[in-house]
């Protein structure tokens, strides 16, 4: 006997994996690769203070706490947490090094040495603040956590013809959160280095372990808090319909609605700060295109933020529409998009 339509609605189907090439591509290590070597010539010269390599440096170094944080919250959570704890040690080791070590044998070393451990300092700045962001944002969740009952995502519900689930989102696309989380570094960076300038006795009786958690209460957690405050208030009632001809996708008064013909791209994202959908229609710009950020977005008391996995209904819906998955690397990302000049079939 077959399964029932309700069961088959909330059976989440397998993401496809993604190549080696497009991991390293999606792969925030890799950036901030480019970026250091790209400042590494200014250091050299002694101008690592000047705007391009001083950004190149702040942004390289928060890239590289990012891509730790991510790879943290992709393992299991008891080993997320313990190596997240470990990265957070490292990096305040890290700190207290190159201010109360290096200064005492680099005027041994050579130069080049001494101008790469300047650039190694100036980076590791944003990318510990980011660890120890990322594990306050990881504690605070947990003590947030009722005692009796976790927060849930939501979950999917049985529409007149097929599935919705209901939820909060902020709308926009994610690169504009990039830009925000960019900005929210670059400014904390350049407030950070001033006051590290202005006040250097203070900043070194301190050391660097309390240093950290100074410009973490001064700096990072305003900012962070501004920013989060700013997408709080941009929070909307949203919805994701999957019909049998059509979806509809709405947020507030906004309703887009596309046949499965209709739709080029479409992006769905389970977990994590980048929880979010984003369905692109064909070949009308930006008024057949909506995006909503989940993860961000202000959640009702016992919701967690995130969405349902696609269910393998609505995999095949898509699939029999003409899109095509594409490998992810991410766990819990599938985009489905329509391959060029492959005419979805009719009937």
């Amino acid at each position: 006997m077959s399964r029932s339509r309700t069961e088959e609605s909330i059976d989440p189907a397998p993401a496809p994996r993604a190549s080696a090439s497009r991991r390293l591509i999606a792969s925030p290590w890799l950036w901030a690769g480019v970026l250091l070597a790209g400042a590494l010539p200014w250091y050299l010269v002694g101008e690592g203070l000047e705007l391009v390599p001083f950004l190149l440096g702040l942004i390289g170094g928060w890239l590289c706490g990012l891509g730790f944080v991510n790879a943290t919250f992709r393992m299991p959570s008891r080993r997320g947490a313990i190596v997240h704890v470990v990265g957070a040690v490292v990096a305040g080791a890290v700190l207290w090094f190159s201010t109360q070590i290096w200064p005492d044998v680099a005027p041994a070393m050579p130069e080049g040495l001494r101008s790469v451990a300047f650039l190694v300092q100036m980076a590791s700045i944003p990318a510990a603040g980011w660890i120890w962001l990322g594990l306050i944002s990881r504690i605070t969740a947990l003590a947030r956590r009722p005692a009796r009952e976790a927060p849930v995502p939501p979950g999917w519900e049985e529409d007149y013809d097929g599935s919705i689930v209901r939820f909060s989102a902020v709308p926009m696309r994610l690169r504009t959160l990039t830009l925000q989380i960019v900005a929210l570094v670059a400014v904390g960076g350049v407030v950070c280095t001033v006051l590290l300038i202005a006040f250097d006795d203070v900043a070194m009786s301190l050391g660097p372990r309390i240093l950290v958690i100074v410009l973490g209460a001064a700096v990072a957690l305003p900012l962070y808090g501004l920013l989060r405050l700013r997408n709080s208030r941009h929070t909307v009632d949203c919805s994701v319909a999957f019909g049998a001809k059509r979806m509809r996708v709405t947020a507030a008064d906004s309703t887009l609605e596309l046949e499965y013909d209709h739709v080029a791209e479409l992006t769905w994202v389970t977990g994590t700060d980048y929880a979010r959908v984003d369905v692109v229609g064909v070949g009308a710009g930006d008024a057949a295109r909506q995006s909503l950020v989940v993860g961000v977005a202000r959640q009702s008391p016992g919701v967690a933020p995130g969405l349902p996995s696609l269910s393998r209904r609505i995999v095949r819906t898509l699939e029999a529409a003409g899109l095509s998955p594409v490998p992810q690397r991410r766990t819990g990302t599938s985009v489905y998009r329509r391959i060029p000049h492959a005419p979805a079939p009719r009937g």
